[in-house]
C-alpha cells in the first residue's frame, strides 16, 4: 500500500506534476521505517530499498499497466499486471484537498494542505501533506480511521528535478523473468 501512496502523492496533489525528479525518501507505516531512492517521470516510478535479503527495485509503469520486482543479486524479476480500476494506482486514487498555507521545509517552500482520501470500502486516510509549487509531495503525514488505525509518514530529502535516464523504468537486458509456477525465463 505503500509505494502505491507515494506514486499517487506525486500525481495526485497541487496540479499533478509532469515534470521528473529524484529523492531520498523515508517512509514509516505504523512506525516501521523504510529508507528508499525514489526516481519519477509521468506515469512511471522507480524505487530503490534494502530489504532483508539485499537490495531491491521496485518499478511501477502506469503508462504500459504493469509492475516489476527487480531481485538485484540473482538478476530475476517478477512481474504484475496493474489494472486502470485498481484504487492503489495514481490514476485511480483522489484526495480532497484544502490548502492551509505556505511553510519552508527540507530547504524549499512548500504549500501545507490538508487530505482526505476515502477508500472503495468506506474507510479514510487523512492528514497533512506538503508539496512543492511542481506540486511534488515532500512529506505526508497520514492516518487511517481504522480499528487499529495505519499510520504512514513520509519525509523526502535532496529532491533533484532533472531529466531521469528512461532506463530506470525499464528491466535490465541481464535480467530474467521469474514465473511464480517456478523456474525462470529470459
Amino acid at each position: 500500500m505503500t509505494a502505491f501512496l507515494l506514486a499517487q502523492s506525486d500525481k495526485g496533489f497541487a496540479g499533478s506534476p509532469q515534470l521528473e525528479f529524484s529523492a531520498e525518501s523515508l517512509t514509516q507505516v505504523n512506525g516501521v521505517a523504510v529508507k528508499e531512492l525514489v526516481y519519477v517521470a509521468p506515469g512511471m516510478l522507480r524505487r530503490e530499498l534494502e530489504v532483508g535479503h539485499g537490495h531491491q527495485i521496485e518499478i511501477t509503469r502506469w503508462d504500459k499497466k504493469i509492475s516489476w520486482l527487480l531481485m538485484t543479486e540473482d538478476k530475476l524479476y517478477l512481474e504484475r499486471p496493474l489494472a486502470s480500476t485498481d484504487e492503489r494506482t495514481p490514476f485511480a486514487m483522489s484526495f480532497e484537498q484544502t490548502p492551509i498555507g505556505q511553510e519552508p521545509l527540507n530547504g524549499v517552500t512548500t504549500t501545507k494542505l490538508r487530505a482526505v482520501h476515502r477508500q472503495a470500502d468506506g474507510t479514510t486516510l487523512s492528514g497533512l501533506v506538503w508539496t512543492t509549487k511542481e506540486g511534488i509531495m515532500v512529506k505526508m503525514d497520514l492516518r487511517s480511521d481504522t480499528t487499529p488505525p495505519m499510520t504512514l509518514q513520509v519525509d523526502r530529502t535532496n529532491v533533484s528535478v532533472g531529466k531521469e535516464d528512461e532506463s530506470l523504468f525499464e528491466i535490465p537486458p541481464s535480467y530474467r523473468r521469474l514465473s511464480l509456477g517456478g523456474g525462470s525465463s529470459p
